[in-house]
């Protein structure tokens, strides 16, 4: 998931491609992804913008964690109802 998120958001997506995840998992980091990839790239972007880089850094990787912890949730809730 590193690699994604200082590179491109379709490598990470093909890389989970080759392990053997549930559809929950693959939901879940398909939702990390979502928040943090390409924060290298965006982020010279919005220092360009005169937006404050780290602050948006910071926000970006937070909303990654917290949608990742309350997707992986409800997801072994799913699994467990099962």
């Amino acid at each position: 998931m590193f690699w994604a998120t200082v590179s491109i958001f379709f490598a990470a997506l093909g890389a989970m491609s080759a392990i053997d995840l549930t559809a929950s998992q693959i939901t879940t980091i398909a939702l990390m992804l979502s928040f943090s990839h390409a924060l290298f790239m965006e982020t010279a972007v919005v220092k360009m913008l005169g937006v404050n880089e780290i602050g948006m850094t910071v926000t970006r990787l937070a909303m990654s964690f917290m949608v990742g912890i309350i997707a992986g949730n409800i997801g072994g809730v799913l699994q467990w109802l099962k």
